[in-house]
């Protein structure tokens, strides 16, 4: 079977299909029901919640004939990009998707003058763990759900080479979109 190469990451803005976005993170994250305890928030999301993160943040996606095949969300912090809801569907697992969507988020981090990138993953996925690791991610601490007493989620960053400041929001070189409003001050306790 011959596969077809897939484009860039590309932006979500609206309009997009927020049902398909919503689709794409539900079958990548049913694995985990019953996996991980605390549930995922992927769990709680609905097109509401996607449409309020693109807005707020960035969703950016890689497309297969117009549909969602990837997904990831990235959300401005004071000195960091922090990622979530890294999805790539099971169908184009193993054609570096994943890699190429950190790529975007590298690219972006760089763009807005950030030093860094921010994941988290819940401490029963070592097979996402290794993932991070593989991409550049170290591990650099723990965090817990509310109401957990052992740590639930792990920590990673992937510092970044470049320190290049930040391109202007208009005008020659802009970047398509300005800081996040709403984005996390800091570190989310217990993400996913």
């Amino acid at each position: 079977m011959t596969q077809t190469p897939l484009g860039p990451p590309v932006q979500m803005v609206e309009p997009f299909d927020a049902r398909a976005v919503h689709a794409l993170v539900q079958r990548c994250f049913e694995p985990l029901r019953g996996r991980i305890d605390p549930p995922s928030s992927a769990e709680r999301l609905d097109e509401m919640t996607i449409r309020a993160h693109a807005a707020a943040g960035e969703l950016w996606a890689m497309l297969d004939t117009g549909r969602p095949v990837g997904c990831i969300f990235l959300s401005r912090m004071p000195d960091s990009l922090y990622i979530a809801k890294l999805a790539v569907d099971g169908a184009f697992r193993g054609r570096g998707l994943a890699r190429m969507l950190i790529d975007r988020a590298v690219d972006r981090a760089e763009m807005l003058g950030l030093p860094r990138l921010i994941a988290q993953s819940r401490v029963e996925l070592t097979e996402v763990h290794a993932m991070f690791e593989a991409l550049g991610f170290r591990r650099i601490g723990t965090t817990s759900h509310p109401g957990y007493e052992r740590p639930t989620s792990i920590t990673f960053a992937r510092e970044l080479a470049s320190r290049r400041a930040p391109r202007p929001l208009d005008g020659p070189g802009a970047v398509s979109k300005g800081p996040s409003k709403g984005a996390p001050k800091g570190v989310p306790r217990g993400a996913g």
